[in-house]
Parts: structure tokens; sequence; C-alpha cells
């Protein structure tokens, strides 16, 4: 038999016929906020972040979770995640990252991911140089060594054997003594599957 509560949980679900989020009445909340209203439960947030982070540890993998800035840039939110130091942030734009470092996120804990980079973005990243860089075109990282010679190494992945969503990852390294002032390194075959190496 269809249980048509199953998604309610002890902080979501309705008591006395009206939706509460961690113990507030939503009904009440709307009538004193202007509407539309987002309601976020940053303990949820934090909770399922220790629950993802248990199940990689649980099986071993070696993961970093970075939590995509495009799905909800609401700043109290950002600024929660930082402070728990629980995951880092995948930007995809200068304003995102921009929006991660002003809300406590450090270089090395932001992965960007663009497409069709244009040469102000890259300016940008050179000037963030802890930033992963994901690269979707042999163009971007062309440019980007342009910016930064040696600063970056490449690791390229090729579609035959990997899912649609693997990209060439730019990750900063030292520049050796004679290096082209390309970004071109030893490639190797990776699988980027939106975790970071």
């Amino acid at each position: 038999m269809f249980d048509p509560a199953w998604w309610q949980r002890d902080d979501l679900r309705y008591i006395e016929g009206r939706l509460h989020m961690a113990r507030q009445d939503l009904l009440q909340l709307a009538q004193r906020c202007a509407t539309p209203l987002f309601v976020y439960n940053s303990a949820r947030v934090r909770d399922n972040l220790q629950r993802l982070r248990s199940a990689l540890e649980l099986h071993q993998l070696d993961y970093r979770i970075f939590y995509a800035l495009k799905a909800n840039r609401f700043a109290p939110l950002i600024g929660a995640m930082s402070h728990w130091g629980l995951c880092g942030i995948d930007a995809c734009s200068p304003g995102e990252l921009l929006l991660a470092r002003q809300h406590g996120f450090a270089e090395n804990e932001i992965s960007y991911t663009g497409t069709s980079v244009a040469n102000s973005d890259l300016d940008l990243l050179a000037r963030h140089p802890g930033v992963h860089v994901n690269c979707d075109s042999l163009s971007t990282i062309r440019r980007l060594g342009e910016r930064d010679p040696g600063a970056a190494s490449a690791s390229a992945s090729t579609r035959g054997s990997a899912p649609a969503i693997t990209r060439a990852c730019i990750t900063r390294a030292r520049r050796p003594a004679n290096s082209a002032s390309t970004a071109t390194a030893s490639a190797r075959r990776s699988i980027s599957r939106g975790v970071s190496e």
C-alpha cells in the first residue's frame, strides 16, 4: 500500500495539518514574511554532507566533495558550509569563484568548471593559482598556460573509456626548469566524475 507521507521525517512533516520544517510552522513564516519564501534547514544540509562523507569513508575512497554553487547561492548557507569545512565549492563563473572566496573558502577548496571560458575569466583564474580548474577544451588549457606559463600540468581523459562528463583537468604544479610556455606536461588517463584529485 502506498504511504502518502513517505517523505516526512523529523525535521520536515505535517503537524496538525500544517507543514513544519525544523520545528517551524511554514504557514506562519509565509504570513510573517514576503512571498515567495525560501526556507532552508542548515542542520539538514550539514547532516547530508556528513552522511555522504561517512559513506565514502566507509568504502575507503579517496574523495573531495564540491558543492555546485550554481545550485544555490544563498549567502548564509555558503558561509555555513565554509565554516563546517565538510566540502569545497564547484564554481562555474568568475562571480561564483569570488563569492566562494568572500565566504571563506580557500583557493584549494574551489574547483572551477567553465565552458567556453573567456580570456577575462582566464585572467581571473591566473590570479588564483590554488583553484583546481576543469577545462573542456585544449584552447582553454593553452590560453591558461599562456597567462601562467609552467604553472599547470595537464591530465587528459579520453571519451572512449570514460563517461561523457570527463574533462581535461588542470592542476597547479611547480614549473619545470626547461618547460615550454604552454600548459603541457605528462598526460595520463583519468576519469573526473565531479570528485577532484
